[in-house]
């Protein structure tokens, strides 16, 4: 449809502008230059506000998504500001003997199991599964969006953010180190300069001739931030989301199925432990309840009549 393009394409001549989005885009990116920490994605970010200056579609747009934007920028800071706020209090052996004590086998925590029993069928449906936690998340944000239900794809951002910050919150509170990290460096104190492993998931690009999973963790700026798991809180929030969404019944076989294999992919490919999963989908409930209350109040707040004031 030539108009549906044209309303997002085309300049508005006559909407309203206020520079305080595109200024504060502005602002993020001239403090991280201004500390020698700006890179390629941090001008990507700070640009995005300019489409609350564009036209009406891009401002809500950016309005719905930006819960994600903010979540993307604090997680891009975590690696110059991890490292000073972790520094000396790591986990390492703590969670390992947690793990094993609840969920081992035989004296060896389900890590310990798959390292030493791994099959390639299973090395590559974890694989496609670990690469796909996020896209699955914005991809549903993204439907709702562009299906006009703009109230539920706000939701499905703010519990974005939400379940984010509980799990940003602990990784400085307590932060573990994942099963890879144990298995290539022991319990001994956390070497801060380590850099993050792609663990187990390497079988997966070995499979392929690829360097995926390298390339991801390389970025990775929360070496040690494996509990919760975040890899199974997202999809295990998707779920919860989409139950009181009956306009996508449709989804939540397929999403309550994901949420089960990324969990159990986050502990065979040596990423998280299974407290970690568990912990991962306890965020999960909270952000529902939490997101879902504040739709409530949003929604009613937005169809409550003006007061009307006696002369």
């Amino acid at each position: 449809m030539p108009g549906g393009y044209a309303a997002w394409l085309l300049p508005s001549t006559t909407m309203p502008r206020v520079a305080i989005a595109p200024l504060i885009g502005l602002a993020y990116i001239l403090s991280l230059a201004g500390i020698g920490e700006l890179h390629g994605s941090n001008i990507v970010l700070g640009t995005l506000g300019l489409l609350d200056v564009y036209n009406a579609k891009t401002r809500q747009f950016l309005r719905t998504f930006l819960p994600c934007i903010i979540t993307g920028a604090i997680y891009d800071s975590f690696r110059f500001t991890m490292p000073p706020l972790t520094r000396g209090h790591v986990h390492v052996a703590g969670p390992y003997f947690l793990d094993r004590a609840l969920f081992g086998v035989g004296g060896h925590t389900l890590n310990e199991v798959f390292a030493a029993h791994h099959w390639a069928a299973a090395d590559l449906i974890a694989g496609f599964a670990y690469l796909g936690y996020v896209a699955e998340f914005m991809g549903l944000t993204l439907l709702l969006f562009f299906r006009r239900d703009v109230v539920r794809a706000l939701t499905f951002a703010r519990g974005f953010l939400v379940v984010n910050l509980l799990g940003f919150v602990t990784y400085i509170a307590y932060p573990a180190a994942p099963p890879w990290y144990v298995a290539e460096h022991g319990f001994g104190p956390a070497q801060m300069r380590v850099a993050a492993s792609p663990g187990a998931a390497v079988r997966f690009d070995r499979l392929l001739g690829t360097h995926v999973f390298r390339d991801v963790y390389s970025h990775c700026p929360a070496v040690f931030g494996a509990l919760p798991s975040l890899h199974a809180a997202y999809p295990a929030l998707a779920l919860l989301l989409l139950l009181r969404m009956p306009t996508l019944r449709w989804a939540r076989w397929p999403a309550c199925a994901y949420a089960l294999v990324i969990a159990c992919s986050a502990v065979y490919l040596q990423h998280h432990y299974v407290i970690d999963v568990l912990l991962g989908w306890t965020y999960a409930v909270i952000t529902a309840v939490i997101v879902g209350a504040w739709e409530r109040v949003s929604v009613a707040a937005t169809a409550r009549p003006p007061a009307h004031h006696s002369a």
